[in-house]
């Protein structure tokens, strides 16, 4: 095996650099990948390295980035038997799936690639994942009208998955670039926020108003929250009544009961049951009696979510905007920090 390997890391100032470290051994539970593709996108991705260029502190603690990727198995820990070295697979987990030449991953967090999913559309996994969880929570059904705000990778995977699974789907953003890709990827309808969203999407619904909102997007998500009331269905009783499901990292204010009618208000924590469970992660099962969200996990959503792309369901390539090799790192995080009105997802191939 290799002895050392290059993870893509971040300085208390924001400077992203390739850090040599020595490679690691997998545990229990754990597979190594020879990654061949990894995947960056706004928020998550990017977020985090613009807010230490914006307020720098050389004595930060230096950290690795990167959380979803895809590859091929170099080797296997103890105690699994679900993969065999030189398996094509997609693996996901914050503190495994590096922007690195070769992670190391618990075995559930690792799912097959089947061949016809490039190893760029598998690095969506764990963002692929999350939208699933995210409209399994808010139970979108057939004929449902569905509204998204904020259209990043996570919002743009949430809004196909949300049709996929029946719903009329809506898009909103303020990036008329992340508006274009919407429509592209088959969004229903898909408006600027500081045009008239609101009276657009009711008019979309035939002024019904729709049974589900998103809000797709980390930081301050109080006025879409507000917005998503508006565009909801109103009972006779002058009441709303829908759900609204928070998948991004946003903080919302708002005053119960009255003000929210008799609105379901859901958080989606993650992509589903499991995830940051270490004995699940390196092979414990939980109980299939179990009913609801806990039966569809992590590894479930990730299984479907790439059998989606493999039947050219769920459309990742039209989400990849830019390219860079490993070594160009820095490139990726700056066309992402700089010019989010073009880039969306970046992938990173070692």
């Amino acid at each position: 095996m290799t002895e050392s390997r290059r993870v893509v890391t971040v300085d208390g100032e924001g400077t992203i650099y390739l850090a040599d470290e020595p490679c690691p051994t997998p545990g229990r539970g754990e597979v190594a990948i020879d990654v061949k593709a990894s995947l960056i996108t706004p928020g998550s991705g990017a977020t985090p390295v613009a807010n230490r260029r914006s307020d720098p502190d050389p004595d930060r603690e230096h950290r690795k980035r990167g959380y979803q990727a895809a590859g091929r198995i170099r080797d296997l820990g103890p105690d699994v038997d679900i993969f065999e070295v030189g398996d094509r697979v997609a693996c996901m987990g914050s503190g495994y799936a590096f922007h690195a030449d070769v992670d190391v991953v618990p075995q559930h967090l690792v799912v097959p690639l089947p061949d016809g999913v490039s190893y760029a559309e598998g690095a969506a996994n764990h963002l692929a994942a999350t939208g699933l969880h995210a409209v399994r929570r808010g139970a979108v059904s057939v004929g449902e009208f569905v509204t998204v705000v904020g259209l990043g990778l996570v919002g743009q995977l949430t809004g196909q998955l949300a049709g996929i699974a029946g719903g009329r789907v809506a898009g909103v953003d303020l990036l008329d670039g992340r508006v274009r890709t919407a429509r592209s990827v088959g969004f229903d309808l898909a408006v600027s926020a500081d045009e008239d969203a609101v009276d657009t999407v009711r008019s979309f619904t035939d002024d019904r108003g729709i049974d589900c909102g998103v809000i797709a997007f980390g930081g301050e998500g109080t006025a879409a929250f507000e917005q998503l009331l508006e565009m909801t269905k109103t009972a006779p009783d002058g009441h709303r009544y829908g759900r609204i499901v928070i998948v991004g990292g946003a903080h919302v204010a708002a005053d119960y009961p009255t003000a929210l009618g008799n609105m379901d208000v859901r958080a989606a924590s993650r992509p589903g049951p499991g995830y940051h469970d270490s004995d699940w992660e390196r092979g414990m099962s939980y109980p299939t009696s179990y009913r609801g969200d806990i039966e569809w996990t992590t590894r479930r959503n990730l299984l479907e979510s790439v059998r989606l792309i493999d039947e050219g369901r769920l459309d990742v390539e039209s989400l990849i905007t830019h390219r860079f090799d490993l070594e160009d790192a820095s490139a990726g995080y700056d066309v992402l920090i700089d010019d989010p009105n073009e880039a969306l997802g970046v992938v990173f191939e070692p």
